[in-house]
C-alpha cells in the first residue's frame, strides 16, 4: 500500500493512499495515519481518487480515523471515491457517518 500525504495551510493533512484497501492493506494503512498524526493536529481529508477498491476493514479504519481526528478537536472528510468505492459507502451507509466530497477543492472548502 502506498501512502502519500500533503499539508495544507498546516492545518489540514491530505492523504492520499493507492490502489486496493482490502484486509491486507488496511492494517498498514492504519498504521501509517497514525505515524502521521501522532502528537500533531490536523483536520484530516482521505482523498480517494486513487483507491481502486475498498473493503469493511478500510470502512472500519476510516471510521476509526475519523473519531481519532474527532478526539483532538479535528475534522474529518473523503473525497474522490470512484464509482465502485461511492457504491460501497453508499450501501454501508458510511456517508451518513462521514462527509464525502467530489473533490479536494470542495472538501479543503467545507474546512475554510
Amino acid at each position: 500500500m502506498q501512502l502519500a500525504h500533503v499539508i495544507v495551510n498546516n492545518t489540514i493533512m491530505i492523504l492520499q493512499p493507492v490502489g486496493r484497501l482490502d484486509i491486507n492493506q488496511a492494517r498498514d494503512f492504519e498504521v501509517a495515519t497514525n505515524a502521521l498524526l501522532k502528537g500533531r493536529k490536523f483536520n484530516v481529508i482521505v482523498d480517494m481518487s486513487d483507491v481502486e477498491y475498498i473493503s469493511s476493514s478500510y470502512i472500519r479504519v476510516l471510521l476509526s480515523l475519523k473519531k481519532y481526528v474527532y478526539n483532538d478537536d479535528g475534522e474529518f472528510r473523503a473525497c474522490n471515491p470512484n464509482a465502485f468505492c461511492r457504491k460501497i459507502i453508499e450501501l454501508v451507509q458510511l456517508d451518513k457517518l462521514v462527509e464525502i466530497y467530489p473533490t479536494v477543492q470542495d472538501a479543503i472548502a467545507s474546512l475554510e
